[in-house]
């Protein structure tokens, strides 16, 4: 076992692998957004975040490539040191994920009420960033999405209002 460490008392957002496996990325408590070496243990790149009350989370879109839910969506490429803006602002609670092939971007924000629908499920085109056309029941999402490992399924978690009371 490898311990990776950002300094006392900060606490790691999210953690995504890259694609190889050879490499963690990681945005942390101290304002930095960095990507391990997992031979080394050493960080190969960071870059400064702005903190956020939304949470974060990160996808690996390819081997160089990061996508980062923070206050605005905005993919990385971390060879270049550059961010690329994807989108602005922060829906609460946001969280994405990568389809297997890398086409496809889906991100969902956490409805706590039926009685104010956020965003709910969107999903993009990485090539161009463009939102796709909704899927049925977008709506109400309640955070977490994923794809299965053959791109076949999506899973999201949702919210319906069943009677007087939420389920």
């Amino acid at each position: 076992m490898q311990t990776l460490s950002i300094g006392k008392k900060k606490r790691i957002y999210a953690i995504a692998f890259a694609p190889n496996g050879e490499e963690l990325a990681a945005p942390c408590g101290d304002g930095l957004l960095r990507v391990w070496n997992l031979t080394t243990g050493q960080v190969r790149r960071s870059a400064p975040i702005e903190d956020s009350s939304g949470n974060y989370d990160i996808a690996y879109l390819g081997p160089d490539r990061l996508v980062f839910a923070g206050v605005d969506l905005r993919w990385w490429d971390v060879a270049a040191d550059q961010w690329h803006l994807i989108s602005r602002g922060f829906p609460w609670g946001r969280r994405i994920d990568i389809s297997p092939g890398g086409e496809t971007l889906v991100q969902v924000d956490q409805t706590r009420s039926t009685e104010w629908a956020g965003a709910g499920l969107l999903v993009r085109a990485t090539k161009d960033w463009e939102l796709m056309p909704a899927m049925p029941g977008f709506e109400n999402t309640t955070g977490g999405v994923a794809f299965s490992h053959d791109g076949g399924y999506l899973a999201t978690g949702h919210m319906r209002l069943v009677g007087e009371k939420m389920r």
